[in-house]
């Protein structure tokens, strides 16, 4: 009897277990179909690979804020432009650079001079690139609607030249070119879009 028992737990347990990771599969895949088409999760899964693609242009050169060397702190892909305050911008990689940490974030003993931080990093874009790129990051932009579809093919293309990028070979493109100044499209999809 005990071993009856005993046989009819294991393949309850079986049957338990078996279904258990069948509910498990159907959920997994119910996430991941409504995260296909979840804007704000696409928003962040590009912004985390352009943020990377930004610091694998500017590695070896110094923070574009206070030119700190590269290999002495953690660096981030720091926006020039907010995203709160040129959305338009946001995948725009003439946007975002090479930054320290704490520049980024205005944090630690440079926290209270947070105003003083966008002139610095305004000074750097100067230095390195001249008046021009700084009036164009500060004009108009034409407004950009992504949806999930955009994000995706952004993602495809940043994701192309990381791996170019990490290969050791040099850029594809000069991604930090201003556009022709007739035309004033700052993403790279959508100047593709507008040749087709």
């Amino acid at each position: 009897m005990d071993h009856a028992v005993k046989y009819s737990r294991d393949i309850t347990s079986k049957r338990r277990k078996k279904i258990q990771v069948e509910k498990s599969k159907k959920y997994r895949k119910a996430k991941a179909d409504l995260l296909l088409n979840n804007l704000p999760h696409q928003k962040k899964l590009t912004q985390k690979v352009i943020n990377r693609l930004a610091k694998l242009l500017d590695a070896g050169k110094p923070c574009i804020d206070c030119g700190a060397p590269w290999a002495d702190y953690n660096f981030h892909g720091g926006h020039y432009r907010s995203v709160g305050s040129a959305p338009e911008l946001r995948f725009d990689i003439r946007n975002i650079h090479g930054q320290k940490g704490s520049c980024n974030c205005a944090t630690g003993r440079r926290k209270h001079k947070a105003g003083a931080i966008g002139s610095m990093y305004e000074k750097g874009l100067i230095k390195r690139y001249g008046q021009r790129y700084v009036d164009w990051l500060n004009g108009p932009h034409s407004p950009q609607k992504f949806n999930c579809d955009d994000l995706r093919r952004l993602r495809i293309e940043f994701n192309a030249e990381i791996k170019r990028l990490e290969a050791g070979r040099p850029p594809s493109k000069d991604w930090r070119a201003l556009p022709d100044l007739a035309t004033q499209l700052p993403c790279p999809l959508h100047q593709e879009q507008t040749r087709e």
